[in-house]
């Protein structure tokens, strides 16, 4: 009776995003992908290209099958329609919400000034959201102005990405002059000693001193490397 109530009383009423979803919280997107018709193997499924002087077309895939059973199975790569698929990709996570029209819509703790969500004259192939929006982290299928319906995760998400509760705006931090570089990653060295026969020729010391991660930090300015001064060989 209350779930029946509460549907009737919904009735012809304008139902806000704040009121389903809120910020930082994990949801799946169920849309259309983007249609490209009908196409070859190598664009449809990645395969490799054959050599160029391949009779008959070298976009193909050289052998389709044996002869017997005398048909093609159906694991064989083959043309025809790509995209246009219906398709769900699960764990999303809500980064903003808020309504275009507001002019701090776009607005975090890193900025300075007020901003709106739309960008210099709109958004590109869609215009200027006046509306409620919603920010997602990472790729959304379907062109621009698809229909996509939002969902509530089914999962019980236990990773710390999921289960941060950080404000909106951790991840447009300005980086801080104070914080401290990166550690480089340690290199296990060898457990075996060096001999004469075993040590690495002085190419080979060359080429793993320079590949050792040096992680900077530029606060400003541009970062000057050291010239070292080779010393000139006396000749006899």
């Amino acid at each position: 009776d209350d779930k029946v109530a509460f549907v009737r009383a919904r009735f012809e009423q304008p139902i806000n995003v704040n009121e389903v979803f809120e910020v930082n919280q994990m949801i799946d997107t169920i849309s259309i992908t983007k249609g490209h018709g009908y196409t070859g193997v190598t664009k449809r499924w990645g395969g490799r290209r054959l050599p160029r002087k391949t009779h008959r077309g070298l976009r193909k895939v050289a052998c389709i099958g044996a002869w017997h059973p005398s048909r093609v199975m159906f694991q064989v790569a083959r043309a025809g329609q790509s995209g246009y698929f219906h398709r769900t990709e699960i764990n999303k996570k809500v980064y903003l919400m808020g309504n275009g029209s507001n002019p701090k819509s776009g607005t975090t703790d890193a900025d300075v000034t007020a901003k709106s969500i739309n960008p210099m004259g709109g958004f590109h192939h869609y215009g200027i959201v006046s509306e409620d929006f919603i920010m997602v982290r990472g790729s959304v299928g379907g062109p621009i102005k698809r229909v996509i319906t939002l969902r509530k995760s089914l999962l019980t998400h236990t990773s710390r990405f999921s289960r941060d509760r950080s404000s909106s705006s951790s991840s447009t931090r300005r980086a801080s002059s104070a914080t401290a570089a990166s550690r480089p990653t340690r290199r296990r060295g060898s457990t075996w000693a060096c001999s004469r026969r075993t040590a690495r020729p002085r190419r080979l010391k060359r080429l793993f001193r320079e590949r050792t991660p040096v992680h900077l930090l530029c606060c400003g300015g541009d970062v000057k490397k050291k010239k070292k001064k080779k010393k000139k060989k006396k000749k006899k």
